[in-house]
């Protein structure tokens, strides 16, 4: 499935209903940010735990049959667990911090403030990967064409990728659009999961704020672009 949308995903979008004709379509946007987390199925935590591994005991140097075995721990490393449906969502290393699904969304809210517009929100290959994308409240026409305006935050809890924040003009709903959203981002911030998350919250706060500026800049040049002539030989 190209969508990677799997049997313990969920997701909600506005008025739009995605092309693969999933998830849960809202009339308006959802008032606030625990409805959003209630709608799009993204109220589950992510917990960590410890490794433990089997291993053949010895006697002597001499392998004991498998029955006899020992349980010995993996000290550097801990599995992220999905608390909802017990699922194992990645092995991580032991400074890694969880994000939770809450903390996106709170996130969004801190930069846009508390008039923010989720737009679609989920998760992908059962919990691995979430994002929530808001709508910014006005678009930007650029040479006539009027673009569409969004922020959003993606997530990896299986330790594939950093917390990223980006402005797009992508409408995110699936792991296509994630990945075009992602690869395609004029301005992006990006964190591990170790150290004062706290503080790298707030840091990507700012830089967002920035980034926003980024659309009055590019408005001046898509129209100065659009203004210029071109014969139909230069076409």
């Amino acid at each position: 499935m190209s969508h990677q949308i799997m049997e313990h995903d969920s997701m909600m979008s506005v008025r739009k209903k995605p092309w693969h004709g999933l998830g849960v379509v809202l009339d308006d946007y959802p008032e606030t940010i625990d409805e959003a987390l209630e709608v799009s199925g993204l109220t589950w935590e992510v917990d960590q735990a410890p490794l433990y591994m089997t291993a053949p005991a010895t006697d002597d140097g001499i392998l004991v049959p498998a029955l006899e075995s020992t349980i010995k721990s993996v000290p550097d490393y801990q599995a992220n667990v999905r608390l909802d449906t017990r699922d194992v969502l990645g092995i991580v290393g032991k400074d890694y911090k969880v994000v939770q699904n809450r903390e996106a969304f709170a996130w969004l809210d801190a930069v846009l403030g508390t008039e923010v517009d989720i737009e679609t929100a989920g998760s992908l290959q059962n919990g691995k990967r979430v994002w929530v994308l808001a709508a910014l409240p006005e678009n930007v026409e650029v040479g006539g064409d009027e673009i569409e305006r969004y922020v959003f935050c993606a997530n990896s809890h299986d330790g594939s990728m950093a917390v990223t924040a980006a402005a797009t003009n992508v409408r995110i709903v699936c792991a296509n659009t994630l990945g075009w959203a992602l690869n395609s981002a004029a301005r992006s911030y990006k964190f591990r999961h170790t150290g004062d998350l706290a503080a790298k919250l707030e840091e990507a706060r700012r830089v967002m704020e920035l980034t926003l500026n980024w659309d009055a800049a590019f408005k001046v040049l898509g129209d100065e672009l659009a203004r210029q002539p071109v014969t139909v030989d230069t076409f």
